[in-house]
């Protein structure tokens, strides 16, 4: 059983968010189009893979800020230049295309719940007309400690996320919550600071959860 979680801003509810994403979040009806020409995944392909890996090269600076621009704010990065092309070729992952429409679903909607397939597709696949709300009580009958580092400066998760979020994590849980000043959301992953004011005491955490 999972008994510890460390969540970097975690991205639970969108609806608060004020990053370029949630502008994007209405053209939902282009995925939608992507899926039904039977594109199952969502930037998945070697095609993709050697794109982005190559702009990272040779464009880093360009490749930096449309992801800071992505996730907000639109501030000076503080990621290292020469790490641009090493993450580049890491991205993207790829996933469904569903995951993306859900994700759009959840930016528009203040109920943290499950992928509305539309009324016939939900009774298919839930046995209800409406896509259910996730049980969050669940997570309150586990004895789970809980470690949450969030920016103060973060569009994309901004402060009423992670304070709604902390309604269902905080009752009956150990539960820490660490603001990082002046931070973005990727700053916390990839700011050079993110060595001494995150990971650190991330590790840290996790020592002390373990013993």
């Amino acid at each position: 059983m999972v008994n510890t979680t460390v969540a970097l801003a975690p991205a639970v509810y969108l609806q608060f968010q004020s990053s370029i994403t949630f502008i994007l979040a209405e053209w939902a009806n282009l995925i939608n189009v992507y899926l039904k020409v039977g594109l199952n995944a969502f930037l998945v392909g070697k095609e993709w893979h050697e794109a982005i890996k190559l702009t990272g090269y040779l464009f880093p600076e360009f490749f930096m800020h449309t992801l800071y621009a992505l996730a907000g704010p639109v501030n000076k990065p503080s990621m290292p230049i020469d790490r641009v092309p090493v993450l580049a070729a890491h991205l993207p992952g790829g996933t469904s295309s569903f995951n993306m429409i859900h994700f759009v679903q959840a930016s528009k909607s203040k109920v943290f719940k499950q992928l509305d397939f539309g009324r016939e597709g939900n009774l298919e696949h839930y046995g209800t007309a409406e896509a259910p709300a996730y049980n969050m009580t669940n997570w309150q009958r586990i004895a789970m400690k809980w470690r949450i580092v969030y920016g103060d400066r973060d569009a994309f998760v901004p402060k009423q996320s992670i304070v709604e979020l902390m309604k269902h994590v905080s009752t009956g849980h150990n539960v820490e919550l660490q603001a990082v000043a002046d931070a973005s959301h990727l700053d916390l992953h990839c700011a050079t600071y993110a060595s001494t004011v995150v990971f650190p005491q991330v590790i840290e955490f996790l020592k002390r959860s373990d013993g």
